[in-house]
This record gives structure tokens, C-alpha cells and sequence, in this order.
């Protein structure tokens, strides 16, 4: 079930953090949202966000978080992370899936907010066979006159 975005941030916050640096593709990324949902709200980004660093796949400069101290002349302390894992929510006109890469698993949602079923990275290409062969074969079933 997709949340409404709006209900958790205003568009005041998603500009501000546009202003503090952040390209759409950084703010989707930070909110795991897409990058059209991004573009919808707060529209297309400054010409000059677009030539950075991202072109070169590299880290986006971020404002490092400083800490409070009684010495204001202490340098801040640099920072090194790595994304660990990552989440991709899609939604389609059947079902609605969460894509856990570090996992290398696919949950696919029917219904509502609980998994109909959790398919491997690597059993998915056989999954979708099975489907597309039930596919092609759905159009001459019927039911008839049948006892058991």
C-alpha cells in the first residue's frame, strides 16, 4: 500500500532539502521514494545540480552534521559511509512489490500490507515462466460439465 508522502513531509522540507544541496535522485533516495514522485511535487532541479558530481557516480557533497562543542575551532570530524542495503517499492496494476537487494529476495504484496509471498532473486526467472505458461494456457480452460 503506497503512503502518502505528503502526510509525513510538506513540500516546505522537500525544497529545503533541494536548497541544502540534494538533487531529486538524492531526495528520492533518502526518502525511498521515486524519483517522479520527487519531480511531481517539487519539479525539475536547478541546471546547475545537474553537471556535479552525480555524473561521475560519485557521493553527493552533503553539509557534514556538526556537533556541539564548547570549542568552536575543533575541526569536524569526516565521515565515510556506505550504503548497506537497499529497499525498491514498486507498485503495479496486480500487486505491489518491496525489492530487498541486500536480501536478494522480492515480496510481493496482493493485498494490503501483508506479503502474499517472498520469490529469490534467482528463482524469479522460472517464477515468471510458470506464470507466462499459465498465461498462454488460461484462455482455452473452461469449466464443463464435470462430476467427481
Amino acid at each position: 500500500m503506497a503512503r502518502k508522502l505528503l502526510s509525513d513531509l510538506s513540500i516546505d522540507e522537500l525544497l529545503g532539502m533541494r536548497n541544502s544541496g540534494m538533487t531529486n535522485t538524492d531526495i528520492a533516495n533518502a526518502l525511498d521514494i521515486s524519483y517522479a514522485s520527487v519531480y511531481r511535487l517539487i519539479g525539475k532541479q536547478p541546471a546547475s545540480m545537474r553537471a556535479s558530481c552525480h555524473a561521475a557516480n560519485l557521493p553527493p557533497t552533503q553539509p557534514a552534521l556538526t556537533q556541539v562543542s564548547s570549542d568552536s575551532t575543533a575541526p569536524e570530524p569526516e565521515a565515510a559511509l556506505i550504503v548497506e542495503d537497499r529497499v525498491l517499492r514498486l507498485a503495479g496494476l496486480f500487486a505491489s512489490y518491496r525489492i530487498r537487494v541486500k536480501d536478494k529476495e522480492v515480496d510481493v504484496y496482493v493485498d494490503g500490507d501483508s506479503i502474499a509471498m517472498t520469490v529469490k532473486f534467482d528463482e524469479l526467472s522460472a517464477f515468471a515462466s510458470e506464470i507466462a505458461a499459465i498465461d498462454r494456457h488460461t484462455a482455452s480452460l473452461s469449466v464443463g460439465c464435470e462430476a467427481w
